[in-house]
Parts: C-alpha cells; structure tokens; sequence
C-alpha cells in the first residue's frame, strides 16, 4: 500500500487514527536521528510482535506522534504502549515504518 508523502495522520475505521508531526516530505536528517537513536535505547527482540512495540515506543520518545487513538483510547507516551492492543501496536508501527521508507526514497530525475 502506497501512501501520500504529504500523510500525517492515518486511520483504521472510526476508533483507530494516528497523526504524525511530519509527513514523510517534512522529514529531517535530524527527525530520523533522533527516532533511530531512541529506537537503539529499546533492547532487541527476536521478533517481529516485538519490533512493532519499539519502533511505536520510539516515535513517542522521537516525539513524531502528534496523536494516537485505539479503540481502547488515547495514548499519549510510549509506556502506555504496553498496555495497548497488539493489532493495534502492529498497525502504527506499520504507518511509521511506511512513512520512514517514503522519506527515504530516491525520486526519480
């Protein structure tokens, strides 16, 4: 699924959205530092349930989550993604990971 490099908020049905600070067009070398060096304090899991918490857990810490609201409610730092759906995480991680490729591909000349 292809998204819109100007995308900041992403939504899953009615009780699912997510607003990012920036679209992956106002990204920043210092945005993706930033992210990537909170990503790095989070240990490595040996899979991919445990992937998605971390990348969601650093854009909280990267402070690139505007809002993020799951049908059990807002969630507003990343402890409380503990206490989130695994749907739930495995579906922001995903928009993340999406905007993070996006910001990073070549355009055409």
């Amino acid at each position: 699924m292809a998204i819109e490099s100007t995308a900041k908020e992403f939504t899953n049905g009615d009780a699912t959205r997510l607003t990012l600070m920036k679209s992956a067009d106002e990204l920043t070398q210092r945005d993706m530092d930033a992210f990537f060096s909170a990503y790095g304090r989070y240990p490595q899991g040996n899979t991919v349930s445990e992937d998605n918490g971390k990348v969601l857990r650093a854009a909280f810490d990267a402070r690139w989550i505007a809002e993020l609201i799951t049908p059990r409610g807002v969630v507003k730092a990343a402890p409380e993604v503990n206490d989130m759906q695994p749907w739930a995480v495995r579906w922001a991680a995903q928009q993340i990971d999406q905007v993070i490729n996006k910001a990073r591909e070549i355009p055409n000349a």
